[in-house]
């Protein structure tokens, strides 16, 4: 187990890729789970559970659903076990990275007096979600094998899509 957390950590470094994983379906549903209760645990500092859960829900759907179609495009597909167990377990790591920031970032919202200190949160939660854009884009790259600005694009056009239908789903414009 301890190998396997030290393979996301080397993912999340850039210093390996999906590939260096093995193809299992226990390691999916594991980093599955894994994706899907840190993405519960930050949902829940912004929604009620029955919210949290169903924007949770959407978005591992989403990373599946998107995965498989951009493996297939490339014929690839045989690569999909592996890129999504990379992808969650990865994002699942990142999360849990994310979180005290999180918590810090409302701690300094809250406080009138804390404006330098917001600024400093809210500039390493940037630097976190650069980070991400940039470990999804090394796993995309590695798993269609292409070049990293393809995987770049392909990332944020990820992150857009799920973005756009999360904001729809859950946060409508009410006029």
């Amino acid at each position: 187990m301890n190998s396997l957390l030290n393979r996301f950590i080397q993912i999340c470094l850039l210093k390996s890729g999906p590939q260096d994983l093995p193809t299992s379906p226990f390691l999916l549903a594991l980093s599955i789970l894994a994706y899907g209760l840190a993405g519960l645990l930050l949902s829940l500092n912004q929604s009620d559970l029955k919210t949290a859960i169903l924007m949770v829900l959407v978005d591992i759907i989403l990373l599946g659903l998107l995965s498989y179609l951009l493996l297939t495009i490339n014929t690839k597909t045989e690569r999909y076990f592996q890129t999504l167990t990379a992808l969650a377990g990865s994002s699942a790591l990142l999360a849990l990275t994310a979180w005290p920031l999180v918590l810090w970032q409302q701690q300094a919202s809250n406080n009138s007096e804390s404006s330098g200190m917001l600024l400093l949160v809210s500039l390493l939660l940037w630097g976190w979600f650069f980070w991400n854009l940039f470990v999804f884009s090394h796993i995309i790259r590695q798993a269609i094998s292409t070049r990293m600005p393809v995987g770049v694009g392909l990332a944020v056009l990820y992150m857009y899509i799920s973005f756009t239908i999360s904001q729809v789903l859950f946060y409508p414009v009410t006029p």
